[in-house]
């Protein structure tokens, strides 16, 4: 049985290809937005959106659905929720005419939510990483990246009685936590 996951994959690597043949965009140099979808395992997904601010200088921004789920099982529900935004700079420097090495900082946001009829449980996590990576042009309209963002965190815990008085401080560099990267580059048409 296919999971949802399995089939937003499909879609959208099936949406990628046959943009890439439909297009007729300019050349790479040309494009100043980026959008993709970013894999950091199979069960974890999320969406990038990058806009060009100077020559090989990207505003990018990150937004993760990780995980939702209800569940009603003799008269007991529970919902929970985790999801996360990033916002940062991104900077490339070539290696070659289609690789680069890239690096950034990016500012963080995590929420994850547990609701029953019992509890409520919500952890706001906001951060701050460096983004580590490399990326290869399969064309001149996709590239593909690899990359990892150790980071630094605090949790914020809140139920129902309001906020918890146990903050947890994180940090971390982890090769579990490399993310895989399709990207679509074009260009706007304000602009073009």
């Amino acid at each position: 049985m296919k999971t949802i996951f399995d089939r937003i994959t499909a879609l959208s690597l099936l949406l990628f290809i046959s943009i890439s043949f439909s297009s007729t965009l300019e050349a790479q140099s040309d494009h100043n937005r980026e959008i993709g979808i970013r894999f950091s395992d199979f069960t974890n997904f999320g969406i990038l959106y990058k806009k060009k601010k100077a020559e090989n200088k990207f505003r990018r921004i990150r937004l993760g659905l990780a995980n939702v789920a209800f569940d009603s099982n003799q008269g007991r529900q529970n919902f929970s929720l985790s999801s996360s935004v990033a916002i940062g700079i991104e900077k490339r420097k070539a290696i070659s005419e289609r690789f680069h090495f890239i690096t950034g900082t990016e500012f963080l946001g995590n929420l994850n939510v547990s609701l029953n009829q019992n509890s409520a449980n919500v952890n706001v996590i906001p951060g701050v990483g460096f983004v580590l990576g490399f990326q290869y042009a399969i064309s001149d309209r996709f590239y593909v990246s690899l990359e990892t963002i150790p980071s630094v965190n605090v949790r914020f815990g809140f139920d129902e009685n309001g906020f918890q008085e146990n903050l947890k401080v994180t940090a971390g560099f982890s090769s579990r936590a490399a993310a895989l990267n399709l990207v679509y580059q074009f260009r706007s048409k304000k602009e073009v």
